[in-house]
């Protein structure tokens, strides 16, 4: 927001999924004020959350000329506004269970010219990888540091880039045995302001396929969006497709 005030006077804001407190925005309004915004619009689609938010802002005496709260889905929200800073709560890693490919998609489209969207970047990687030995949120970092093989950039979702929706993967056989297809999520909040291994719930890692003795290691890595979205992995017979190969 600092950044955005050096060239705006005010500020446009919209916050998609706030769940109950809105957490990544109201210690700033309780703390800055609102004098220096001119609108904070507020989504979240859960009714009991969107009411005990309601609260809060009642609560805490917040001015609500400015501040305005629906309770509703964004992907059926409709405004004729445009904004200088959205905020999209990232809700799990590599884009699975919460629809978050399809929110940034429409969130970008009510970008004001300049505008920023937080996070500014989730990056997808693949490879191959021990999931017993892979650190995660919030136990932290494994004892014996995992063997990664083939790590790859998959694509990356930001206010200007969407990561491939289907990506055929050549898997060498050497690095099959007891590792996993795994996919990695890299967040980048804003700035130098970076989630990696274990730092965070959504950057855990994700596994869509192990059984590589029952299949060849030339895989069709597929998202599959919808309100429930997620990764599939079927194995591709000889002599189909072109394949990204990993390091």
């Amino acid at each position: 927001m600092r950044d955005l005030w050096q060239t705006r006077p005010k500020l446009r804001i919209l916050y998609i999924g706030t769940g109950p407190y809105a957490t990544l925005l109201m210690p700033l309004l309780v703390m800055g004020g609102t004098s220096a915004l001119e609108r904070v619009d507020l989504v979240e689609v859960n009714p009991s959350s969107a009411r005990m938010l309601q609260t809060c802002l009642d609560l805490l005496e917040l001015d609500q000329r400015r501040i305005h709260l629906y309770a509703a889905d964004f992907m059926s929200w409709e405004t004729p506004h445009r904004y200088d800073l959205i905020i999209c709560e990232v809700m799990a890693a590599a884009l699975v269970r919460e629809p978050q490919m399809a929110v940034v998609k429409k969130a970008r489209g009510l970008l004001s010219p300049g505008g920023v969207l937080i996070p500014e970047r989730i990056s997808l990687f693949w490879g191959l990888s021990n999931q017993n030995r892979e650190p995660r949120w919030p136990s932290g970092m494994s004892r014996v540091p995992p063997a990664r093989y083939q790590w790859t950039h998959l694509g990356d979702l930001s206010a200007a880039e969407t990561p491939p929706t289907t990506v055929e993967l050549e898997v060498k056989r050497a690095h099959c045995e007891g590792q996993e297809l795994t996919l990695f999520t890299e967040v980048q909040v804003y700035g130098e302001e970076v989630l990696q291994d274990a730092e965070s719930m959504i950057v855990n890692t994700v596994c869509v396929f192990s059984d590589f003795r029952a299949y060849p290691c030339r895989l069709r890595l597929h998202y599959v969006e919808g309100p429930r979205p997620g990764w599939t992995a079927e194995p591709i017979r000889s002599g189909e497709g072109n394949c990204l190969r990993g390091k």
